[in-house]
């Protein structure tokens, strides 16, 4: 009896070990499935640099298909979108940015403001991008977003918002 409890108990502490080490391994190597994703579709990162001298890191995804702006959230860089850009860049030209602050954009607090951000992304759309866009954005990104749709101008065709 005390052999068959032991086993047993030998089984289960195998289990958890198996399932602790999946766990770990995976939250170590989360950045595998965003480099893998973005292999997938071609995902190129690349810089433009404002009449400002502000710098606009993004990565882009190029197709023929009608233009995406991701706008990623709080504490996020464009590579955040890895995951979803396969599914996405079967309909969408995708451009995702790095926000100021964020990422290889430029970083001076001054730039931190949503007015200044929104006034910039749209800047990015007339002359980056350059035709009509949709623009997306998660959470502070979807208040960014919000903005954009309201002051954008024609190059704007719709906005979504997701957990503004």
């Amino acid at each position: 009896m005390r052999t068959v409890l032991f086993s047993l108990l030998a089984f289960l502490c195998g289990i958890i070990a198996l399932v602790a080490g999946v766990y770990v391994y995976r939250n170590l190597h989360w950045y595998d499935a965003n480099t893998r994703a973005l292999k997938k579709v071609n995902a190129t990162e690349k810089q433009v640099t404002l009449p400002s001298g502000n710098i606009i890191n993004y990565g882009e995804v190029e197709n023929d298909k009608p233009a995406l702006l991701l706008i990623h959230g709080q504490m996020g860089q464009w590579e955040d979108y890895a995951t979803v850009m396969p599914e996405l860049s079967k309909k969408w030209h995708i451009y995702a940015i790095d926000v100021y602050g964020h990422g290889q954009s430029t970083h001076k607090e001054e730039l931190y403001y949503l007015d200044t951000n929104a006034d910039d992304l749209i800047w990015f759309i007339d002359h980056v991008i350059g035709q009509k866009t949709v623009v997306s954005g998660h959470s502070n990104g979807a208040i960014t977003a919000a903005y954009i749709g309201a002051y954008g101008g024609k190059n704007v065709k719709g906005v979504v918002l997701e957990d503004p």
